[in-house]
């Protein structure tokens, strides 16, 4: 006799954002301090000082490194990962696949790989088996396309990853140092945007934080 009495559940350790349900990607942003609450590698959406950030667009920029790890072995096999994965994680958020755009990029393109390919058996690497490129954002960079037949890579070089200007790596080389010079570069971006009493709120914690706090805080 069926009881029906099985129930499901998922555990998300604490780690959702609870979101108005009328939320879309681009339209909302949260600010940065959220983003933190994560324990995976993430792409580099606020790395630069921001002070807010889009958390769909974020999501899609971790699950892009997670397959940029999983899958780079099969890229060969199914080359139209290569501007899946880099439309998932690029810096340039103008860019970037949201959750629905990727699905579809995925859908339209999937019968592009070889029926034989599919029966190709792959090993795949154990995602927390302690390597350092997965560990790291600058997996963002790393060149996909290689390999890859010339016609292919001339069709689909407008979603290649392009890697940051001079500009950017300097300021996210500054606001990786330590938690204080992340926070100088937020309070110098609230007066850039006008709004003055935040970046003196911001400056003031930024000298008030413990020295041994903000050191170990990066």
């Amino acid at each position: 006799m069926i009881q029906r009495k099985l129930i499901f559940a998922i555990a998300d350790f604490d780690l959702s954002l609870m979101l108005p349900p009328l939320s879309r990607p681009r339209c909302c942003r949260l600010p940065t301090r959220r983003s933190w609450e994560v324990n995976v590698a993430v792409a580099h959406d606020v790395c630069q000082g921001e002070l807010d950030y889009d958390p769909f667009l974020f999501d899609v920029g971790i699950l892009g490194l997670l397959f940029a790890f999983t899958f780079e072995r099969c890229i060969p096999l199914a080359p139209m990962l290569a501007p899946l994965i880099d439309s998932m994680v690029t810096d340039d958020l103008s860019r970037r696949f949201t959750a629905s755009e990727a699905l579809q990029f995925f859908e339209q393109t999937v019968d592009s790989v070889p029926v034989e390919n599919l029966d190709v058996r792959v090993c795949y690497p154990l995602p927390f088996e302690g390597s350092v490129r997965y560990l790291s954002p600058e997996l963002v960079y790393w060149d996909r396309w290689v390999g890859l037949p010339p016609d292919f890579v001339a069709k689909w070089s407008a979603y290649r990853v392009q890697k940051p200007n001079v500009l950017t790596r300097m300021l996210r080389w500054f606001c990786s140092l330590n938690a204080r010079t992340f926070f100088m570069v937020q309070s110098v971006r609230f007066l850039i945007s006008g709004r003055f009493k935040a970046a003196l709120y911001r400056a003031v914690f930024t000298f008030s934080l413990n020295e041994k706090w903000y050191t170990d805080s990066f």
